[in-house]
């Protein structure tokens, strides 16, 4: 790594081996696909699926944030990126506090709100962290380069003697409070031309009722590397909630349409969303192989990362729950559909679209 470019995309850093290996032994792939072997000797219909999915993440080209310190001491970070749960509030004040040197309680974040900032892309496509977070990092920096050297001024000493404290900046024999050294306003700026790419090893075990042919997910694991973690705690959180919306989307919601096109799927009772009956405890392994090369935090979007495998795992793993011996069944998308490929004459047909 680097990888790739001329006519394609530039793959800018991972070691997809070093994943594999670390998803199979955390994961325990071997002990999981000897106990679904015996299973299946046992005449069971279980199965399991795995998969791997390169991500790119980081579109948009640009972002800027701007950092206000004011007279009350509190540093002010405006960003054009919403918070829609995904954690950017929280990852913006780790940002902040980290490359200022100032205590997170003297952080304030306003998000989404155009009095708060010049401009900005937003949140989509998995870019919140490496944008906002970079220019962040960046009006940080620039922050606290111009309260050292205004701390120097005032206590008049070089800037090299300057030490920031959360609370005060001291030099020599004194100290001066942040916010005596109020105003500063600086802008941050991130620009990163091409994306960058992330990785991800995901695993599901099924069984199938041979009775009823109701599908249950019994294990689900996904491992996704992220490059640096400023948050891990929420990368897993969101690498959970990803798996679950994969699962969703694989085996229980369909937008469905009747013959002359009126849509049959108008509530949460038709459009049958995943709810805890169905969703098994998801493994969830934040991996940290190799920072990403195209911005200072060296992060890699990790947002839609978990939903990435749902599609993929379910035509493995169903086609290994479902396939007679010496017959090939591609699993079926729909329940009418899983119980006609239970159907004897249905299997009589080799593959079932």
């Amino acid at each position: 790594m680097p990888f790739g470019g001329e006519h394609g995309p530039i793959y800018d850093s991972g070691d997809m081996v070093a994943g594999l290996d670390a998803f199979h032994d955390r994961a325990d792939v071997d002990g999981i696909r000897e106990q679904v072997l015996r299973r299946r000797q046992q005449g069971e219909l279980v199965g399991l699926g795995t998969a791997f999915a390169m991500e790119h993440s980081g579109n948009g080209k640009h972002e800027s944030v701007v950092a206000t310190l004011d007279h009350d001491g509190v540093v002010t970070l405006g960003t054009g990126a919403a918070e829609v749960g995904q954690g950017v509030i929280d990852t913006v004040l780790r940002v902040a506090a980290d490359r200022v040197g100032i205590a997170t309680s003297a952080l304030r974040v306003v998000a989404g709100d155009s009095r708060g900032h010049r401009e900005g892309r937003g949140t989509f496509g998995s870019r919140t962290t490496i944008f906002v977070g970079s220019a962040v990092a960046d009006a940080g920096g620039r922050l606290r380069s111009e309260a050292i050297r205004r701390a120097a001024d005032k206590l008049g000493v070089p800037t090299a003697q300057i030490v920031v404290g959360p609370q005060t900046l001291r030099g020599g024999t004194g100290e001066v409070a942040w916010k005596d050294l109020a105003p500063i306003h600086v802008e941050g700026v991130h620009e990163m031309a091409d994306a960058t790419w992330g990785f991800g090893a995901y695993l599901a075990v099924v069984a199938v009722d041979p009775v009823s042919a109701v599908p249950a997910v019994e294990r689900l694991s996904v491992a996704y590397d992220c490059g640096v973690a400023i948050d891990p705690d929420n990368v897993h959180r969101q690498l959970v909630g990803g798996a679950v919306h994969g699962l969703g989307g694989a085996l229980h919601e369909e937008l469905a349409y009747a013959p002359d096109g009126q849509p049959l799927a108008t509530t949460l009772m038709d459009y049958a969303i995943p709810t805890s009956a169905e969703v098994p405890d998801v493994e969830a392994f934040v991996l940290e192989l190799e920072p990403a090369s195209g911005n200072p935090l060296g992060v890699k979007g990790a947002g839609e990362a978990g939903v990435i495998g749902g599609r993929c795992r379910r035509r493995q793993r169903g086609r290994r729950c479902t396939r007679p011996p010496g017959r090939h069944l591609v699993p079926a998308r729909a329940p009418p559909e899983v119980f006609r490929a239970f159907d004897t004459t249905a299997l009589d047909r080799q593959e079932i679209p």
